[in-house]
């Protein structure tokens, strides 16, 4: 019998397009997205576009939702 995951209060598993999404964003975006700079622009870019989506399929508008400390969370 295949094992179960059952403790994602601990940890939660990653879809491995997910994994992929990451791997090439941390490969190809350096910048910090807080810095008016090139770098920081086009990481910020990123980071938009990433709030966007997730807006889209969790069917939310923006005003007051944004990407904080490592979790979603609103304003």
């Amino acid at each position: 019998m295949e094992p179960i995951y059952l403790d994602h209060a601990a940890t939660t598993p990653i879809h491995p397009d997910v994994l992929d999404e990451m791997v090439k964003t941390y490969k190809n975006v350096i910048g910090n997205p807080s810095s008016i700079h090139y770098f920081g622009r086009e990481a910020r870019k990123v980071l938009d576009d990433a709030l966007e989506r997730s807006l889209k399929i969790y069917r939310r508008r923006k005003q007051g939702y944004c990407f904080h400390e490592r979790r979603y969370g609103r304003r």
